[in-house]
């Protein structure tokens, strides 16, 4: 289990962590961010969530587009992004963060907030090249609507390993 400065991000994970940071995007944004490995792969998860004044927004995705996770090979494992983006304007007409994510969440009847009665789209997943989306829903049980403010969206993902191993000592030819 790791929490972020704030105490508002949590990650719990059935993986090993390698790196887990914090990052404060301001106007009570926030974005975390952890290194997942086991024997056959390695990706990096990022869990966001977008708060405060609407017209914030922007200066929160610039401060999340140019945290040192997002320098040029700085990302080397497949990434997921998920959270509450607590709006859809902003994120989908910004051009750099589309040109670098692909949404997997649902676009049709997606809302997940307020759980009891949803009725916006504020919780998000998005990823890099190397994830294959295998199935996704939201979970509208009574369960689900009385035990969270936000409804769950279930991610089936196939994390295609992008390393090449190379034995040292021998050459590879095109």
């Amino acid at each position: 289990t790791q929490e972020s400065q704030s105490g508002v991000l949590v990650l719990l994970a059935k993986q090993a962590i390698k790196v887990s940071r914090s990052y404060d995007l301001g106007s009570g944004a926030s974005c975390m961010y952890s290194e997942h490995t086991d024997e056959e792969c390695r990706f990096n998860l990022l869990n966001v969530e977008m708060n405060g004044r609407f017209f914030k927004r922007p200066e929160q995705i610039r401060k999340l587009l140019t945290l040192d996770l997002f320098k040029p090979n700085a990302l080397q494992f497949p990434t997921l992004v998920l959270g509450d983006f607590f709006d859809s304007v902003w994120v989908s007409a910004h051009y750099q963060f589309q040109r670098k994510f692909v949404r997997l969440s649902p676009t049709f009847l997606r809302a997940t907030y307020p759980s009891y009665f949803p009725i916006l789209s504020r919780d998000r997943a998005y990823a890099t090249d190397h994830i294959k989306l295998q199935a996704v829903h939201i979970d509208r049980s009574k369960l689900a609507r009385k035990a969270t403010l936000h409804l769950p969206i279930i991610l089936e993902v196939e994390i295609q390993d992008n390393r090449v191993a190379v034995s040292a000592g021998h050459v590879l030819y095109p």
